[in-house]
């Protein structure tokens, strides 16, 4: 037998199911890294994120335990997110509204102080799960524009340009690149570049602006440079002599991002 000697406590969790934001971001700084960059040592590379900035915004309409930023791809710290802007889902968990006031992020007066011109947002909305899946789906077959500002070791003359702009469907194996070899699997990767445009700047001859259409996942930065031999072939292979790149823009994400609305 047994009795009851002190009196019982009884502890009730409980947790709202999570909740999604969707939309597109454009990123104008260059000091800026999609997510949080922690390197080791638990040093800090840059003083923020898209990430971050967004869950700011966003959370000073509603507090929530976790939130998780997923994008349909991503760009370098340096490289500016333009044009239409990268889609992404917001996934916040055990907030405690059920539905955040979305048209605030519209009121420049309440949200610059959170962008401080460093990110737009565009076409925000609450939405389902299933953005998640379209998200994914959609960055599979998606292509980048994107806009460079290269460097070329020899004078460029007209015959340089017609070759470069008359490529179309252009096929590189790219090896891991060596500045991602820390993180990422060895492999070989067939990228295609769609097309490309390569225009002069007036008054120096070695230097070019380079628009590149690609597949979702091409390096860019080792497409103009070759990487040491890695991305074949590369505008370094094409041109025939060495060449770099000084600044990078995505300028379009052409992904089809029709997310149910809530």
């Amino acid at each position: 037998a047994w009795r009851v000697t002190k009196p019982g406590s009884i502890q009730l969790n409980y947790f709202r199911h999570p909740i999604y934001v969707a939309g597109r971001y454009i990123k104008k700084a260059r000091d800026l890294s999609q997510s949080a960059w922690i390197v080791t040592g638990n040093v800090r590379v840059g003083e923020s994120s898209v990430e971050e900035v967004i869950q700011n915004l966003l959370g000073a309409l509603a507090k929530a335990d976790e939130w998780k930023m997923i994008a349909a791809g991503r760009e370098d710290m340096d490289v500016r997110m333009l044009g239409n802007g990268r889609p992404f889902v917001m996934e916040i968990k055990n907030c405690v509204a059920k539905s955040l006031r979305l048209e605030k992020v519209l009121d420049e007066e309440f949200s610059s102080p959170f962008l401080r011109g460093k990110v737009e947002l565009r076409d925000v909305c609450s939405t389902t799960k299933r953005a998640l899946k379209l998200l994914h789906e959609g960055a599979e077959e998606k292509r980048k524009t994107y806009s460079a500002l290269v460097w070329s070791a020899r004078a460029l003359r007209a015959p340089d340009f017609d070759k470069v702009n008359g490529l179309v469907d252009v096929v590189a194996k790219q090896k891991t690149p060596l500045r991602v070899m820390h993180r990422r699997a060895g492999m070989v990767r067939d990228k295609t570049v769609y097309k490309m445009r390569m225009e002069a700047i007036p008054g120096n001859d070695h230097f070019a602006m380079l628009e590149l259409t690609t597949q979702a996942g091409t390096y860019i930065k080792e497409f103009v440079t070759g990487d040491m031999g890695r991305t074949t072939p590369s505008l370094a292979t094409i041109l025939g002599w060495q060449t770099d790149i000084l600044s990078l823009d995505v300028m379009g994400v052409e992904m089809a991002f029709d997310v149910p609305k809530l």
